[in-house]
């Protein structure tokens, strides 16, 4: 995967808070956001350097732009979500938010990420393939 480059710094990511409601249970099923209260973020970027993204530390996530109905949003994914899938297509299906936000104050945040403001975080997985086993033998 290209991730941005950001030349006039010592570091290709920007450290940034996780934000969680502090009355409200963990809802992202042991995503990245509930174990760690800073994240490692990087960009994604087609005219970027190409990464090794199993070489970048599990405290990180990517944030990707998206186009829904219309719409342009920014997400954050864990690694695990680009890494895991194997699909193409869709890479980072079957992760969805979690209830969590990743922000800093840093102004490259905002220039790279395109929005001012904090970005969700989609952390939460949920097994959504059925195993063989579990289809023959029905509890």
């Amino acid at each position: 995967m290209k991730l941005k480059n950001f030349s006039a710094r010592q570091h290709n990511y920007i450290t940034c808070n996780v934000y969680r409601c502090c009355q409200a249970a963990d809802h992202t099923c042991d995503g990245v956001s509930s174990r760690h209260n800073r994240l490692k973020v990087y960009f994604a970027d087609e005219a970027g350097i190409e990464v090794d993204l199993s070489a970048l530390d599990n405290n990180s996530v990517i944030l990707v732009k998206k186009t829904q109905a219309g719409v342009e949003s920014v997400i954050a994914y864990p690694i695990d979500a680009l890494l895991n899938d194997g699909n193409e297509d869709r890479p980072h299906k079957g992760y969805m938010f979690g209830g969590n936000f990743v922000y800093t104050c840093d102004p490259a945040f905002s220039e790279f990420s395109g929005i001012y403001g904090a970005i969700p975080i989609h952390d939460r997985h949920e097994a959504w393939k059925l195993s063989a086993d579990s289809l023959q033998n029905p509890r």
